[in-house]
Order: C-alpha cells, then structure tokens, then sequence
C-alpha cells in the first residue's frame, strides 16, 4: 500500500494512525567509492586515488513504519520517500500514536462499540405470527433477502392457548439452508449423513458406502441452532407465556441472502398453539 492510500483511508475513516521509527539496511550492486594504487608512467612511484567503481552498496535508510486498525482490519505502510516523510511529519505526526478508540462521524469517541460503530449495521427486529400444530412438530421458515447478523430472537404464547399448553412443549430457533446456497449438499451423504471432504466429493462415502447426495427439494442442512429446547412453560400463567432468550445469547451469525430462519414448536398437547415469534438481527 503506497503512502498516499494508506493517508486517504485513514482520513476518510477517521483511523488513528499508529508509527514506529525504523531503519532499513539495504545491500545491493552499485558504484561505490574506492582507493585505487595507480603508478607513474615516467617516474614509477606509487599513488592512490578515490574513483567510482563497481561494488556493493550498503546504505541505511530511516523510514516509518505506519499501521491503523479499522475493525479486524490492519492496514500497513512503509513511509519512505523524502517527501511523504516530511509530509507526515508535517501534517500528521503529532496527533499519531495515541491510544487506538472508535469515533462517530463527528469524531467523538465512542465508549462502548457496537455493530453500528464497527461494521455499519443497524439493529432490527421483526414479528411472525404463527400456529403449533397439536402433537407435532411446526417449522415456521422465512427467507433471507438481504443478508444480515441475527443476534437472537423472543417469542409469546398468545392468551387463548395459555390453557393448553404442555409442560413438555418448546421451542428452537435456527438458521438452515434449503437451496444449498452453500454448495454443501454434494458433500453430505443422505443415507448416514456423513459429510466428505472436497477432495472425496466425488467418491462413495466413505462410512456406508452409498452414493446417495443431499437434493434440493428433499434435504434441509441445518447450519445453526441458536435456540435450542427452550421450554414454553416458563413464569406466571395468568401473565402469559414469553421467552427470555435475549438474556443468554452473545455474538452474530451471519446469515447470507438465500438461507432461512427456522422456528420450530414442538408441540406434546392436544390444541393447536397460537404464538408470536420475532428475530432481532444486525442488516
């Protein structure tokens, strides 16, 4: 990265920019001074001159070395040239060095980072309603048609079905793919579900011998599950049935464009259930 890129990023961001003071010994084929004896055609006597000759150079030159971090992003550059020095030196040294700390567009630090800060995205959220089936199993599916970072999700039992509920329903939240989106589904075997290496993709498999591959339209890969068996039947009855989830879950998943956010509700009683479910997420 040239100089200028390296000053233009910095700038345009509002990075800090960081330096260490460095030197670099150089060694390459060049002209170089040297003592050369010469002899006096019509008196003999010995003499030395310095002329040019052909040598190896050894030079060393100061430089600085600069870095700035955007995120999980480092950016690097070597400061060599006289003028960009002077140019740094002039314009930018002073205010370099200091502790690294995210600021707003306004330059303001910023004290506690978010997604907002470090990767530009919002946070979001958005409801579905949805029915249990008696004594099955439900999966509710929504695709992905922008991509985004779910960090997590709550549901609500409606009021008529608090009556119904049994101890033993729940509920997950995951992330799946449907259109092997991925590309995954010719590596996983459909008879064991063992998953093959990119190398063994075209080979039978290798656990039970079958050729058989995960198809669109039949199979469903499971990338995700970040809810998982969380019991419906929770607090006061009389106050309806609601999750908890946002107070467990840390980090993201990155969901791309294509994949589908899964609820399931496994329902053990004999009424259907009516609940609300959302999904908080980073777009």
């Amino acid at each position: 990265m040239t100089y200028q890129e390296f000053i233009t990023i910095c700038t345009t961001k509002n990075l800090r920019i960081q330096y260490e003071e460095n030197t670099k010994h150089l060694t390459y084929d060049g002209k170089i001074l040297k003592e050369v004896e010469k002899k006096n055609k019509v008196t003999g006597q010995i003499y030395t001159e310095i002329e040019m000759v052909d040598g190896i150079v050894h030079e060393d030159i100061d430089y600085y070395a600069l870095f700035t971090c955007d995120g999980n992003i480092k950016y690097i550059c070597e400061c060599i040239d006289p003028a960009d020095k002077l140019d740094f030196e002039t314009n930018y040294k002073n205010e370099s060095n200091k502790p690294i700390e995210l600021r707003d567009e306004y330059g303001h630090t910023i004290m506690s980072p978010t997604l907002e800060n470090v990767m530009g995205l919002f946070p979001k959220k958005k409801g579905y309603k949805a029915i249990g089936n008696a004594g099955s199993i439900t999966f509710n599916d929504v695709e992905v048609t922008v991509e985004k970072r779910i960090n997590g999700g709550e549901w609500w039992i409606m009021p008529d079905s608090v009556p119904n509920i049994h101890e033993d329903d729940y509920i997950e939240f995951s992330i799946i793919d449907k259109n092997d989106i991925l590309g995954m589904f010719v590596l996983i075997c459909a008879n064991c579900g063992t998953v093959r290496t990119i190398e063994q993709a075209a080979a039978d498999c290798a656990e039970c011998g079958s050729q058989s591959r995960f198809t669109v339209g039949t199979h469903i890969l499971e990338l995700s599950r970040f809810v998982e068996t969380d019991y419906v039947m929770k607090g006061n009855a009389s106050e309806g049935y609601h999750s908890d989830l946002m107070r467990g879950i840390k980090g993201t998943n990155l969901v791309h464009t294509g994949l589908f956010f899964r609820c399931t509700y496994y329902s053990h009683g004999e009424q259907s259930i009516n609940f609300i479910w959302r999904l908080s997420y980073y777009e």
